[in-house]
C-alpha cells in the first residue's frame, strides 16, 4: 500500500507557497475560495481558482509563482484546465 499522505503534504505546501505569492497581488477575500478548497483537500480546484483569479484580475505576480502554478498543475494532470492567458501572462 502506498502512503499518499506525504505526497498530499507536499502538494499542500506548494499550494500554500503559491497562495503567499499571489496574496500580494490579490485582495484577501478573492483568495478565500481557494483557501477553503485547499483546506478540504481539493488541491486541483484550488489551483484552478487561483489561476483564473490571476488572469481575471490581471494580477501582477512573479515569474517563479507563475512557473510553479503551471508546474504543479502539470504534475496534478490539470494543466489543460488552466486559462490560456495564464500561460502567456507576463510576470512582474
Amino acid at each position: 500500500m502506498t502512503n499518499l499522505s506525504g505526497h498530499y503534504e507536499k502538494v499542500d505546501e506548494r499550494l500554500q507557497a503559491i497562495m503567499v505569492g499571489v496574496r500580494v497581488a490579490l485582495e484577501p477575500e478573492k483568495l478565500r475560495v481557494a483557501e477553503r478548497l485547499a483546506h478540504h483537500g481539493e488541491y486541483g480546484e484550488a489551483l484552478y481558482a487561483i489561476a483564473w483569479l490571476v488572469v481575471e484580475e490581471d494580477a501582477r505576480v512573479s515569474a517563479p509563482v507563475l512557473t510553479e502554478i503551471v508546474a504543479l498543475s502539470r504534475e496534478m494532470g490539470t494543466e489543460k484546465d488552466l486559462p490560456l492567458d495564464l500561460l502567456t501572462k507576463r510576470a512582474t
